[in-house]
């Protein structure tokens, strides 16, 4: 494993700083507003687009910092099927919208296989 302070410190800002923000955010709602959070990030489309998504881009950063394969493997197995759900889902209100997030996606995945 070759990995760096500053790569480690660069992950924790990169992840560190949106989830403390999401964390102060959600405390500071009232409980109407938690009741809808938690509804909403419940349902399965959620899960399978941006859950798939976010743990994907998780795993492949943290396979590429700490130079562990497996998890650049897995990161991928669940990007590339939330890539597609994604795509399906927002392609119901707009057309141009989707085929974006596919190019991103592609271009994501394909330099996740090679870094």
């Amino acid at each position: 494993m070759s990995s760096t302070v500053d790569s480690i410190v660069t992950l924790s800002l990169i992840y560190g700083f949106p989830m403390i923000a999401v964390i102060i955010r959600y405390k500071k709602m009232n409980a109407k507003e938690k009741r809808e959070v938690r509804e909403s990030f419940g349902t399965l489309e959620f899960m399978c687009t941006v859950g798939f998504l976010i743990i994907g881009a998780f795993l492949l950063s943290v396979g590429n910092v700490f130079d562990f394969f497996i998890a650049k493997v897995v990161g991928l197995v669940f990007i590339v099927p939330g890539a597609i759900l994604m795509t399906i889902s927002v392609w119901k209100r707009s057309k141009m919208r989707s085929i974006i997030f596919l190019l991103f996606f592609s271009v994501m995945i394909f330099l996740g296989t090679w870094f």
